[in-house]
């Protein structure tokens, strides 16, 4: 339950920093607004109205009056933009040299992509420092493996939904959700599968609340979800080519072994071309009650899981 406290307070912390800048930056640009419409515009249009012969032209008194209110709603939204594009050049000056192409997702958030080492590699950033890597591979196969002790474990546990149970002690850290376990045990006995998990899910995301790696058809990915910082910082994202590296070479080992007894089917709704349509980030979801599985959903519960309850 200390995640789950620590993970509020820190978001309501940063929606009120937000409003407070919003407010900061605004709120003198409104008064001023207000100021010269009730003290320069109003009074002109008034001696305009009763006919005396001081009064500014009605045009000149409409054209300063659009200003003025343009000017409240406008100031904000600059402000606002300001804040979107020195975040977005904060994280092109990462993803960028990497070969990575990059454009806006979700108004806030960055989309990179790209092809590295002869990999497809998706990166999606949003919800504030949420980060998903994704690198594709030939796999037919849905395994999520989360650190043992997280809450979506312990959530998972309430739900009737238990972990598999695990024959190799390096893994004992972690708990294993798969379709086919037979061959997630293949590949969990494979040589430089520890490492390669101890990279994921322990290395480099201090600031990361929830964490978890998934295969799925066609892709493996990482999920970090949730900081403990209240604003994103260029020194979250530092290991992020140690990241897709690993990613790869999970890839590869999979992608040794034979296509698993039972083959997952593809999740709708994940591609590159429907995400960028659709602006909805994976861990959304499509079913009825929206309102339970957004909960969810915000404390990192992975898909797999989340389609457990709705069963």
């Amino acid at each position: 339950m200390n995640q789950v406290g620590h993970v509020a307070v820190q978001n309501i912390k940063r929606r009120w920093l937000i409003g407070c800048l919003i407010l900061l930056i605004g709120g003198p640009v409104m008064a001023c607004c207000l100021v010269g419409l009730f003290t320069f515009v109003l009074p002109e249009l008034d001696k305009f109205v009763s006919s005396d012969p001081s009064g500014n032209p009605p045009l000149l008194l409409l054209v300063l009056g659009v200003i003025l209110i343009a000017g409240m709603i406008i100031a904000p939204s600059i402000a606002m933009g300001f804040v979107i594009q020195r975040r977005a050049n904060m994280l092109d000056s990462i993803f960028l040299p990497l070969g990575l192409q990059g454009s806006m997702y979700m108004v806030v958030g960055r989309h990179y992509w790209g092809v590295i080492n002869h990999r497809a590699v998706d990166v999606y950033i949003y919800r504030g420092s949420t980060m998903e890597i994704r690198v594709y591979a030939k796999s037919k196969a849905r395994v999520q493996i989360l650190p043992g002790k997280s809450l979506p474990v312990q959530i998972s546990g309430v739900v009737n939904k238990q972990p598999m149970q695990g024959t190799h002690p390096q893994m004992s850290a972690y708990a294993i959700y798969a379709d086919d376990e037979a061959w997630t045990q293949q590949l969990l006995a494979q040589s430089g599968m520890p490492e390669i998990l101890q990279s994921l899910m322990a290395g480099h995301a201090d600031w990361a609340v929830f964490r978890h790696v998934e295969i799925q058809p066609n892709e493996v990915l990482l999920y970090l979800h949730r900081s403990i910082q209240i604003f994103v910082k260029a020194d979250q994202f530092i290991a992020v080519q140690t990241w897709i590296s690993s990613l790869a070479a999970l890839a590869t080992l999979l992608e040794a072994l034979p296509d698993p007894t039972i083959e997952a089917e593809p999740n709708r709704g994940l591609s590159r071309e429907e995400r960028q349509a659709e602006q909805v980030p994976s861990g959304g979801s499509t079913w009825d009650s929206s309102f339970n599985t957004n909960l969810l959903d915000w404390f990192g519960y992975p898909r797999l899981l989340l389609g457990q309850i709705v069963e």
